[in-house]
């Protein structure tokens, strides 16, 4: 199982219990190591219970995968999401040929220290916003200070 780094594990040993606040090898607050193909064993024992299978169960805060429009070339917005990444943030440049738009793509991982308002605010630092989208559903409440004048599309809010 993984742990989180902030979750306590016990492991007993005869009378004596070891405590440890970090998270199994090859683990992370998220899980296994990404990027690699890991096996189903990557954060347990090394074989599946003959009779019992696994079963993984996995608990985060709600996240926002939220995009911001931008009437700006392709490489600004991939500049401008290299400034604005950061630990609650994850952001890329692209462009939409299809559709003929530019975005900065974000996941904005913890929702009370980084607001969809407070990236669009910072993208506008250095860009015209043209719009946003809300790609799954989130939080109402981190949304509160989402500039009124910037449209807003996609997915719903929840209450």
């Amino acid at each position: 199982m993984c742990g989180s780094a902030s979750s306590t594990l016990k492991a007993t040993s005869g009378s004596r219990a070891a405590t440890s606040t970090a998270p199994p090898a090859g683990c992370s607050a998220a899980g296994p190591k990404s990027g690699a193909a890991r096996p189903i064993s990557a954060c347990g024992p090394p074989r599946l219970h003959p009779t019992a299978g696994a079963v993984l169960v996995a608990a985060r805060p709600p996240l926002a995968a939220f995009n911001v429009y931008v009437d700006a070339p392709v490489e600004d917005a991939k500049r401008i999401a290299a400034q604005i990444r950061g630990p609650h943030v994850k952001a890329l440049g692209l462009e939409l040929t299809r559709v003929g738009k530019v975005q900065v793509s974000t996941n904005i991982e913890d929702l009370t220290a980084t607001t969809p308002g407070d990236v669009v605010r910072a993208v506008q630092q250095h860009a015209t916003v043209t719009g946003a989208e809300l790609v799954a559903p989130a939080p109402r409440a981190a949304f509160e200070s989402f500039p009124a004048d910037v449209p807003l599309t996609g997915a719903p809010l929840l209450d």
